[in-house]
């Protein structure tokens, strides 16, 4: 845990990351949800999170190794977006959110893999299992082995990768020999269904014990009809983005489905769930889709914060891994020079877009809001966001 408060924090990645990170408070997926869903449905949920929107191309850049530009901060973008998407389950490089899955090789995926039950892992995977398990000795040692096996012998014939196999199989270290706490089996294909069955079955009682995971109902044919409520309530668009003219209200999407706006709600609420990892609540939303839908605005750059008690007065610090930037980073290369400057007092764009939520929340009409925050210049840009936000507390 950092010196640093939360405000503070999220001011710094308002100035050297951009606005693109500003307000994001990174939050990691629960073990185990996305791979529950089908590949396809995989896709269809990672591409819709508002951080996967919002950050997909620093994403790319990096694991494209493109050039960075002028901006000295532009590296550190591309490894905060790493990681803020390593926690919503994104681990290679992102492919444009406007791909529907049916263009990134659906037919050459192998069906038995396209539930989220069983799946395949590749060898980087493994390879990174080895680097986050092994202790320095050993990972020393297979770096040794694999240089070793680059080079074959000449002279005897013999591959450095037999050598290799050969030394790796006479080393001793215990990790090495350790399982994994990831559910990994080798299953021989020669064996009879009934006894790899019945095998499976006791290995998936124990890890299920283990982890303190329950038998969950499956409710993978709903899915699609979740994302399709989803899609009419946030405005999402076939171009793979969000557009808010695009959203629907409940009572509206009731109507044209003829169905209860009850049952809307819980099946958007359910679509919630697979996107964002956690169950809804209005402020967790705010957190994700409204920061994102938020910085479609063009709201004003004010000076002052809004006279009154803030509803969360006291914010709990972070560290510094939640947000991507390092405190060395900042104390070396922010706090003791011009970057921060005067802003640190700034009132960023988030914070206007957060009293306007509050004060909609707490009954004051359009003029009343913007007498009390004072708002001078793009009056109806503020009136818009007013307006875009308060059809949505009758349905949180």
């Amino acid at each position: 845990m950092n010196e640093f408060s939360d405000e503070f924090n999220q001011l710094l990645i308002t100035e050297f990351l951009g606005p693109d990170f500003a307000g994001i408070r990174p939050k990691a997926r629960p073990l185990f949800q996305l791979r529950s869903l089908s590949i396809k449905m995989r896709w269809e949920v990672t591409r819709r999170h508002p951080h996967y929107q919002k950050l997909w191309k620093y994403s790319a850049a990096f694991h494209q190794n493109e050039p960075s530009s002028t901006d000295e901060f532009e590296q550190l973008r591309r490894d905060a977006a790493v990681k803020i998407l390593a926690g919503i389950g994104v681990s290679g490089e992102p492919p444009n959110p406007a791909i529907p899955f049916s263009e990134l090789g659906e037919d050459d995926l192998n069906k038995a893999w396209l539930s989220g039950a069983v799946h395949p892992i590749t060898l980087r995977g493994m390879a990174g299992i080895l680097l986050a398990c092994l202790s320095q000795e050993s990972l020393g040692q297979l770096g040794a082995y694999f240089l070793e096996a680059l080079r074959d012998d000449p002279q005897s014939g013999r591959s450095g990768q037999k050598k290799s196999m050969e030394k790796l199989a006479k080393f001793k270290a215990e990790d090495l020999d350790c399982y994994t706490d990831e559910p990994f089996v080798s299953i021989n294909p020669a064996a009879s269904q009934r006894q790899i069955s019945q095998a499976v079955n006791e290995l998936l009682f124990q890890w299920k014990n283990e982890r303190n995971l329950t038998e969950q109902r499956d409710r993978s044919d709903k899915n699609s009809e979740y994302m399709e409520i989803w899609d009419l309530r946030e405005g999402w668009a076939d171009e793979g983005s969000y557009d808010v003219k695009s959203e629907h209200l409940f009572k509206q999407i009731a109507e044209k489905n003829k169905k209860t706006i009850s049952t809307i709600s819980n099946q958007y609420r359910s679509a919630f769930e697979l996107i964002i990892g956690e169950e809804y609540s209005r402020e967790l939303w705010w957190q994700t889709m409204g920061i994102c839908k938020v910085s479609t605005f063009d709201l004003p750059q004010k000076k002052g914060r809004l006279k009154r008690p803030m509803k969360s007065p006291s914010r709990r610090p972070v560290s510094e891994t939640r947000l991507g930037v390092t405190v060395e980073f900042i104390k070396d290369n922010a706090l003791n020079n011009e970057y921060i400057g005067d802003s640190i007092s700034n009132y960023t764009k988030e914070d206007l877009a957060l009293d306007i939520k509050e004060l909609v929340e707490d009954g004051y009409n359009n003029n009343k809001i913007l007498k009390k925050l004072e708002i001078g210049e793009k009056r109806s840009e503020c009136l818009a966001l007013i307006e875009w936000y308060r059809p949505r507390i009758d349905e949180f």
